[in-house]
């Protein structure tokens, strides 16, 4: 329901973290997350307790280490979720950001979408929220809870005592009035996180998570000939975010979203690249 709140059955409470995200679900129409996936993922500084003179473009972006890599899929895995991979869909991997963000406070993910520019629209409004909520916890327009003692937060407010906050539904209804946004508590259970239906969906082109690498490494090449393609797909090989898990002699082993692993040799690949010449071509 737009300008609505969505939350899962039985809830009497929520995260302060899981807040902005829901109040930017509530804003901006998300029918399109259901089949957006992940093309790139990138990482900054983490700006929420920056001065302004500090904060926003300021910040530069970077690629993710393996180290990185390793960090944010170990989160996953102690977390019950999958791990981070190129090709992911997006409410998946929003799952496992929001898992990540809650364990580390040094660095934010960026990631790059099929969608990007719609995603990080969301992920604008729910940065103006979560900057708006910390404001308001500062002036005593809202009232956060420590998780564990449940006393309100004491002052000054920083992010790291809002990483492990609560707010009653009472709560977060009186405050969201100001927003004109609502609060709805599903009588259905529905997880953590919402992940929204799609209501009209689309017919869905020919992508796994094999093609979303292939035509990334694609579209930096000048020559697209199967064995250079083949070389720089051996690259990956065994990269925390890469689907390409081993060598089979003139070919690689590749898993996809699931877990089911297939074999991708010289000929398959080079219909795959034929493919994508076409599908560039005709714009």
């Amino acid at each position: 329901m737009k300008n609505t709140v969505m939350l899962p059955a039985g809830c009497e409470e929520v995260p302060v973290s899981d807040i902005p995200w829901r109040i930017a679900e509530a804003i901006i129409n998300t029918e399109w997350i259901a089949n957006d996936y992940i093309v790139e993922i990138r990482k900054k500084e983490n700006s929420f307790d920056m001065s302004p003179e500090e904060h926003g473009q300021t910040v530069p972006e970077e690629k993710l280490t393996d180290d990185d890599w390793k960090e944010l899929n170990e989160v996953c895995k102690t977390s019950g979720l999958p791990p981070v991979k190129v090709g992911m869909p997006v409410t998946k991997y929003r799952l496992c950001e929001r898992a990540f963000e809650k364990c580390n406070a040094d660095w934010v993910l960026i990631p790059y979408t099929k969608n990007t520019r719609d995603y990080h629209s969301l992920k604008s409004v729910e940065a103006s929220h979560r900057e708006a909520l910390k404001e308001a916890a500062e002036k005593g327009e809202v009232v956060m809870l420590d998780k564990l003692t449940r006393l309100p937060l004491s002052q000054p407010i920083s992010s790291e005592k809002i990483r492990f906050a609560i707010v009653t539904i009472e709560e977060l209804t009186r405050y969201l009035v100001k927003s004109n946004l609502k609060v709805f508590v599903s009588n259905k259970d529905e997880g953590q996180l919402k992940e929204p239906a799609n209501k009209s969906p689309a017919k869905k082109e020919r992508q796994d998570a094999l093609a979303v690498e292939l035509y990334e490494i694609l579209s930096t090449m000048t020559k697209h000939t199967s064995a250079l393609v083949m070389a720089e797909l051996k690259k990956r090989i065994g990269k925390e975010y890469s689907c390409i898990c081993a060598n089979v002699g003139d070919g690689i082993k590749w898993e996809d979203n699931k877990g089911n692993t297939h074999t991708l040799n010289i000929s398959a690949l080079t219909a795959r690249i034929s493919y994508w010449k076409k599908k560039k071509n005709k714009g």
